[in-house]
């Protein structure tokens, strides 16, 4: 099961529109009571969503084939044993898809035209998830983090060592570098030429190890936007630089050797790195807001928030986490509809989910923050595009 949401598959999430999408969010557990209790968890919400697709017209056994993939996980013990946080999972025609993800899920099951995407805040905005690569010689380890929690993910074709890296590679081939791709884009000048000394052939060993492991990143988080942070030596670490192209790698990193720190430890170094990335984004991007009060780019009631984002005009958007307005639009009218929260009706969704999704799919920001610190006193607030 996938412990990591790429950004291929959260495209393909976003994107997906079919009749009786099922989303399913609970907290789950590595150990303890937490196990025993998230396939009740789980259970109950089936029962939810059960409700929910025979409103919509299906038939008890309709409705109960649909949901038969997640009903199966009920009773499967070997699967909860191996869970983080919290429990994704996303139904409908096509099939299952669950992802074991670093964020305690409240309890939520949805059914509507489209998959729920708004739990899933804390994994796609700004300021709450980043990287660790922890590179030494002898080992490799990609950490995920948020404020929380830290979990190392599998990345394939990664070298788990120099060794491993260069059993297969032929030194030959590398000897003379010249210019390459700097991590921004631009051309660089060759780092050295390994004319035959010994220190420049480590050195090259060591570049040519970096660089399989900068292709192997580069693959899986392609189109990620989350910070990274290095540890590493600190001759290690420039030399590694050199070799990188994920645009979000930060400076300073983590000096030293990481391989006797534990994941736990890596991330609590690197949350004073990552922390000032963070804050001054949502700074910057909530003085732009400020900035833009009297004008029509400012946008703070959901009315107005909700087609501007269906449309694509909104360039930066402000959620409350934990929060949800349900309702319709109709992009023919181009109006919004609310429901009272406590008589959600058959066909009614989570506006604030509709505008996460329209954002991100236009290649907007979200930010997701906490009641205290949301920019207005609604739920969302967005900046235009125009």
């Amino acid at each position: 099961m996938p412990s990591h949401l790429s950004g291929e598959e959260l495209q393909e999430l976003l994107d997906h529109r079919s009749p009786r999408c099922v989303s399913l969010f609970l907290p789950t557990a590595r150990s303890g009571e937490g196990v025993r209790q998230a396939p009740i968890h789980l259970k109950n919400l089936l029962a939810e969503a059960d409700r929910h697709l025979q409103a919509r017209g299906l038939k008890p056994h309709e409705s109960e084939a649909a949901l038969a993939p997640a009903v199966a996980l009920i009773d499967d013990a070997p699967f909860w044993e191996h869970q983080r946080e919290g429990l994704a999972l996303f139904l409908n025609a096509e099939g299952l898809r669950s992802y074991s993800l670093p964020i305690s899920f409240e309890p939520l099951a949805v059914v509507a035209d489209a998959f729920e995407i708004l739990p899933l805040l804390p994994l796609l905005a700004l300021g709450d998830r980043f990287y660790i690569l922890a590179l030494s010689r002898n080992q490799v380890r990609l950490l995920e983090a948020t404020h929380d929690s830290v979990v190392e993910l599998e990345v394939p074709d990664m070298p788990r060592s120099q060794a491993e890296a260069l059993a297969h590679d032929d030194r030959e081939q590398s000897l003379q570098f010249h210019t390459g791709a700097s991590g921004n884009g631009g051309a660089r000048p060759a780092i050295f030429h390994g004319q035959g000394g010994s220190d420049d052939t480590e050195k090259l060993d060591l570049y040519r190890f970096f660089q399989q492991v900068d292709r192997a990143l580069s693959r899986f988080l392609a189109n990620e936007q989350a910070p990274m942070v290095l540890a590493s030596v600190n001759y290690q670490q420039a030399l590694y630089r050199e070799a990188n192209h994920y645009a979000r790698l930060i400076e300073p990193g983590i000096d030293g050797n990481p391989d006797s720190l534990a994941n736990e430890t890596l991330r609590d170094r690197a949350l004073p790195l990552v922390e000032p990335v963070f804050r001054e984004a949502e700074r910057e991007a909530k003085d732009r807001l400020a900035a833009l009060a009297d004008s029509k780019r400012a946008i703070d009631s959901i009315e107005k928030l909700v087609p501007a984002a269906y449309w694509g005009r909104v360039d930066t958007l402000f959620v409350e986490r934990d929060q949800h307005v349900w309702g319709q639009f109709d992009p023919t009218a181009n109006k919004v509809y609310l429901s009272d929260p406590d008589e959600v009706a058959p066909g009614d969704y989570d506006l604030l989910d509709l505008a996460v999704r329209r954002t991100l799919a236009k290649g907007g920001t979200v930010f997701a923050l906490s009641g205290e610190h949301m920019p207005a006193g609604s739920p969302a607030a967005a900046i235009g595009r125009y």
